[in-house]
C-alpha cells in the first residue's frame, strides 16, 4: 500500500503537516485578537508585545492541545462521519477545545487546586476559542481534498 501513489507526488504528508501548522497559526492569531477586542471594553489596552507574546504562547499550545485534543476529536468525528458537516465539526470542536483548556490549566498548574479553580474559566474559554477556530479552519483546508488527489 505505500508503493501506490497518492496523486500528489509523494507530498500528501507534507500538505498535512503544513495544514495543521496553518490551523494552530490561525489559532494562535485568534487568542491574542480575543483579548485584544475584550481589551477594548476595559481601562487598560492590549500592547502589540503582549499581542506576540501571547501568540507566540498560544501557537505552542495549539501545536500541544492539536496533537493531544484535536487529532482524538477528529478521530470520533471520522468514525461516526461528522466530520464533513462543518456545523457538527465546529460544535465538537469548541466542546472538546473548551476541555482541553481545562486540562491545560491542571497541567500548567501542577495540581495545585486553588489556581487551577481561580483559572478554570478562562482556561476553558482559551480553549473553546482554540476549538471555535481551529475546526473550520481544519474543514476548510479539507473541503477540496478530492480534487488535490485527481479523484
Amino acid at each position: 500500500m505505500a508503493d501506490e501513489p497518492d496523486g500528489a507526488g509523494g507530498l500528501t504528508s507534507l500538505v498535512e503537516i503544513g495544514r495543521f501548522i496553518l490551523t494552530a497559526l490561525a489559532v494562535a492569531l485568534a487568542i491574542p485578537a480575543f483579548y485584544s477586542v475584550a481589551s477594548l471594553f476595559t481601562v487598560e489596552r492590549f500592547s502589540i508585545e503582549a499581542f506576540l507574546a501571547i501568540g507566540a504562547i498560544s501557537f505552542i499550545l495549539a501545536i500541544i492541545g492539536g496533537l493531544v485534543i484535536g487529532l482524538p476529536t477528529l478521530w470520533f468525528l471520522k468514525r461516526r462521519d461528522w466530520a464533513g458537516k462543518i456545523g457538527i465539526v465546529t460544535v465538537v470542536g469548541t466542546v472538546f477545545g473548551a476541555f482541553g483548556g481545562m486540562l491545560l490549566s491542571t497541567v500548567f498548574w501542577q495540581g495545585n487546586s486553588l489556581l487551577i479553580l481561580a483559572g478554570l474559566k478562562t482556561w476553558a474559554l482559551v480553549g473553546a476559542i482554540a476549538g471555535f477556530v481551529a475546526a473550520p479552519v481544519w474543514h476548510w483546508l479539507h473541503e477540496n481534498d478530492g480534487r488535490l488527489t485527481n479523484d
